[in-house]
């Protein structure tokens, strides 16, 4: 699934911090992927601000990860939870779209 930075910071925010085993390895093998790596950080101009928030130069540019069956069944479970509770921010619209309304792609 073709994922920018603001919808990858996004599910980094919304994943689990506890679950069952099996699930809470799929999210740390998850969490690897969606953490830019030192190239993205260097070609993007990512940068961490005094007030704790993220830039980055390239708003375009997205990268395409695999997110296996159990982990979008979690995340759809979450983001409807969340809209249930009207807790949707900005941030998560575009996730919301890919995993609830959508054919999410993986």
């Amino acid at each position: 699934m073709k994922l920018n930075f603001v919808e990858r910071f996004g599910l980094l925010a919304m994943l689990p911090q506890q679950s069952s085993f099996i699930l809470m390895q799929r999210v740390i093998e998850l969490r690897a992927k969606l953490v830019p790596t030192d190239a993205e950080v260097k070609t993007c101009g990512i940068e961490t601000l005094d007030t704790g928030g993220i830039r980055w130069k390239d708003a375009s540019y997205s990268v395409d990860i695999e997110i296996g069956d159990m982990l979008a069944e979690e995340i759809k479970r979450v983001l409807k939870e969340k809209d249930s509770q009207k807790q949707i921010s900005t941030e998560l619209v575009e996730l919301y779209k890919k995993f609830v309304d959508g054919d999410d792609k993986r």
